[in-house]
């Protein structure tokens, strides 16, 4: 058993017997972890509180071909207060940990991904909620896709490698994006106007002139094309909870 230091991003915090919890955790040295917290709950301050989206330190006892790790010595780095704070942006921020939690499903050492998530949350944390309401989900899923090895070419059509200009088709299967003229069976659920492309791609335009460009419905169906890009090559199954909840809870 070996103890070491490290950083960690709390996905998600499950109670245990009376006094403990399970932490799942993005580790900045070993990915993703499972670890068992014994006696925080007993804690009274509230400063010991740990929840989901907190950024901590602790010291994590490895145990080779276990599943599941102990955790000490925890210590809160960043609880994002504005994320705590806004149903809208909890709620962004749940539909990216149920993202990685559903994708990922060995432990390995990720430290893009690690550094991934923490800038979203970063994000969520130092922007209002119409500016990353749904755009920092927008980015989240493109970067994560591209860090897991399913990016998306935001440049040209996957079929004939023409440059793509002012509209982009959605090819679940190829894995890429064509143009007006090789996509055969053409979905309006499918369509990614130009100006999405050059978010993704560059960050430009702002969320302001993007809010003002595109209609609530198309925001919310971009949302949604992108979820379920990471859903089909992620081949996960069941339907996001977190994405349903995003779509009751909020005004897009």
């Amino acid at each position: 058993m070996g103890a070491e230091k490290t950083k960690a991003l709390v996905l998600q915090v499950l109670p245990y017997r009376e006094s403990s919890c399970i932490l799942r955790l993005f580790t900045e040295r070993h990915g993703l972890i499972h670890g068992i917290a014994k006696g925080v709950r007993r804690r009274k301050s509230q400063q010991d509180l740990i929840e989901r989206g907190f950024l901590i330190e602790l010291i994590v006892y490895i145990r080779p071909h276990r599943e599941l790790h102990t955790v000490s010595s925890i210590h809160v780095l960043e609880f994002f207060p504005s994320v705590r704070l806004s149903i809208t942006k909890s709620a962004l921020r749940d539909v990216a940990f149920e993202t990685v939690l559903t994708a990922i499903t060995e432990s390995d050492f990720h430290p893009e991904l690690y550094e991934l998530f923490v800038k979203f949350m970063q994000h969520l944390q130092d922007t209002t909620e119409k500016e990353c309401h749904p755009f920092a989900l927008w980015l989240f899923y493109h970067r994560f896709s591209q860090h897991m090895g399913f990016e998306l070419d935001l440049l040209k059509c996957i079929t004939c490698g023409s440059l793509l200009k002012k509209i982009a088709y959605m090819n679940m299967k190829k894995g890429g994006l064509d143009c007006d003229k090789c996509l055969k069976s053409k979905s309006e659920f499918h369509v990614i106007p130009g100006t999405v492309l050059s978010y993704l791609k560059y960050g430009s335009p702002k969320p302001q002139m993007l809010r003002g460009e595109l209609t609530q419905k198309t925001l919310k169906r971009i949302t949604h094309l992108l979820a379920d890009y990471c859903r089909y090559h992620f081949d996960i199954q069941k339907e996001y909870k977190a994405l349903a909840f995003l779509d009751e809870m909020t005004e897009w």
